[in-house]
């Protein structure tokens, strides 16, 4: 017979009164004296008795470590997403773990949670398995996490899992409890041309003014993923850099990258370099597997002949992607930097990788054949593969797909 508990908990509210005012986060209404704020817990139904009481576990779990956050963490609810998850899930895992041992219960994704747990695993799980926009990594647990433990143990524990939640604690409304993520106000991206700059670079870069702003009140460095798998990535990526250490990392609106690097490219578009160079390279911070933002980062820097800044983010770019399409772009643009520089063996090999993935490019055969004449005038080797090696690039080989 299926339980009448979850009809009950459809409608169980946790209602308490604000003694005090307190100030509103970006993106969150402000919180008036006494205003009375009404949440619920509400649980998937299911004919299961024990896994009805492991979930309802779970959503108390939730609403406790919420109530909790309230009233002592200094940084409030909103950015406590995160620990009131691994709470909760903990909270979970030793239920199922209890039951497993007391009547032998069984369930796909509860076992799984329980192997995570028993492996000491578990806030990784949650950042890897459960992260959303919104989420804040404070400083003292980003440097305990072993994603790459993690990694290794799920590419064999964890095969073809798909994680669960079967209960939330949320505004009676159904708003979540800890806000819309940083940036939520952004609004969907519009296609952009070298034409339609000229009608969307102001409003772009008002945009980006108005992020400034809210980004200054973030407890942590921004990161702007494009997914869970983006998210997880970074954090890895972060793990042992200086500032993220110092003050955690908060999981942003994943637009954000994108309005900067609009906004750059409109500015280089227009010719206005240096003011293309702030943008992008937030859009570069808010995402560093950005390669095509490094790019266009390094385009801007050209210009203004910061040459050597333009290649270190042209190394950037090119640790970021296995796109083909991408590096050969990159490799162009690092080979025209050399012969800049006078450097025309290594400007010679970065024209050579570029045709490895793209060899119909007739702009890097004309600049090989420039580099050609200038080495046969100084007298210097023709063949500097071998006199100027550079790392060979990733990615496919000769493809005819990239211009």
């Amino acid at each position: 017979m299926r339980s009448h508990l979850p009809i009950c908990l459809a409608v169980l509210v946790v209602s308490y009164a604000c003694a005090h005012g307190q100030a509103s986060s970006p993106g969150t209404e402000p919180q008036q004296d006494g205003e009375r704020k009404e949440m619920k817990i509400s649980v998937v139904p299911m004919d299961d008795s024990q896994l009805m009481t492991a979930w309802t576990g779970y959503g108390v779990g939730l609403a406790s470590e919420v109530l909790t956050a309230e009233k002592e963490n200094p940084l409030g609810v909103r950015w406590s997403a995160m620990e009131v998850e691994i709470v909760a899930r903990e909270l979970l895992a030793r239920h199922w773990s209890s039951l497993q041992v007391k009547s032998n219960a069984s369930d796909p994704y509860l076992d799984a949670l329980v192997r995570v747990s028993d492996a000491g695993l578990l806030p990784e799980y949650v950042v890897s398995h459960l992260s959303r926009p919104g989420w804040f990594i404070g400083p003292e647990r980003l440097q305990t996490l072993e994603m790459e433990r993690f990694a290794t143990w799920a590419a064999t524990e964890l095969v073809d899992h798909v994680p669960q939640t079967n209960a939330a604690f949320l505004y009676r409304d159904g708003r979540s409890v800890f806000g819309p993520p940083p940036g939520s106000w952004l609004p969907n991206p519009e296609p952009i041309t070298d034409a339609s700059c000229e009608t969307q670079i102001e409003p772009l870069f008002e945009m980006v003014s108005r992020w400034k702003n809210e980004s200054a009140d973030l407890p942590g460095l921004a990161l702007a993923a494009n997914g869970r798998a983006k998210f997880t990535s970074l954090v890895g990526h972060f793990a042992n850099e200086p500032t993220a250490r110092a003050h955690g990392v908060v999981w942003v609106h994943p637009g954000l990258a994108l309005l900067h690097f609009q906004a750059g490219f409109c500015a280089v578009s227009r010719g206005e370099n240096e003011r293309a160079v702030g943008p992008l390279r937030t859009s570069t911070e808010l995402n560093p597997f950005g390669a095509t933002a490094h790019g266009e980062l390094s385009h801007a820097l050209i210009k203004l002949d910061r040459l050597s800044e333009a290649l270190d983010h042209l190394g950037q770019g090119l640790n970021a992607t296995e796109d083909p399409c991408v590096l050969a772009y990159l490799l162009r643009m690092r080979g025209f930097i050399y012969i800049e520089k006078g450097e025309l063996s290594l400007a010679r090999v970065s024209y050579l990788q570029s045709l490895d993935l793209a060899p119909d490019h007739e702009g890097a055969r004309s600049q090989l054949e420039f580099i050609r004449v200038n080495l046969e005038r100084s007298g210097l080797p023709l063949d500097t593969r071998d006199v100027a090696p550079i790392k060979p690039m990733r990615g496919p080989t000769k493809t005819t797909l990239c211009q």
